[in-house]
């Protein structure tokens, strides 16, 4: 979100067409709509919201507002706060896909401490994906380990094994799906 306006800050179509090696081209829509809004007051600024990453599609919700821009798998979205909550309801409906299940191992413990641990249980337990995140300093825990999974028992089975894995003292919480 955010990026999508009139100014020169405002990267995000230009990052997303580079992203895939697009061009930036303006969509003829976007531009009648802007040019219905801003009538006598149009800029050349203004259109740069009509401009998008080549063959993007438009999809537009009940708010009357710009619509968001979809580009292969990235939907681009107002930052403005309010503007980007009205989007939210055409968005969820966008995004359909399978459930995650998640849970959190957090260790106290360098990653090069765990490593071999992780990708033994990455490898007994494929149908789960882990994460390893090191903390900042500060935190209660150096390494923050994700385990996603399709469902809590996947997820479960993969974390009990994991902190079977690892010596005494190493885990500081777990926090089950």
């Amino acid at each position: 979100s955010g990026g999508v306006g009139p100014t020169h800050d405002d990267r995000t179509v230009e990052g997303v067409a580079r992203a895939f090696g697009l061009a930036v081209v303006r969509h003829p829509d976007l531009e009648g709509m802007i040019r219905g809004w801003w009538g006598d007051r149009l800029t050349t600024a203004a259109l740069r919201m009509a401009d998008v990453p080549e063959g993007s599609q438009l999809v537009f919700s009940s708010d009357a507002m710009l619509p968001i821009v979809v580009c292969r798998n990235v939907h681009l979205l107002p930052g403005v706060p309010r503007l980007f909550e009205r989007k939210l309801e055409v968005l969820q409906r966008l995004l359909v896909g399978v459930p995650v299940v998640l849970g959190s191992v957090y260790l106290a413990a360098d990653e090069s401490d765990v490593a071999d641990a992780l990708a033994e249980i990455d490898r007994i337990h494929d149908d789960v994906k882990i994460g390893s995140y090191p903390q900042p300093r500060g935190a209660d825990h150096r390494v923050w380990i994700t385990v996603e999974g399709p469902t809590r028992d996947a997820v479960v089975a993969a974390m009990d094994a994991l902190t079977d894995a690892l010596p005494d003292g190493v885990v500081v919480r777990t926090q089950e799906p």
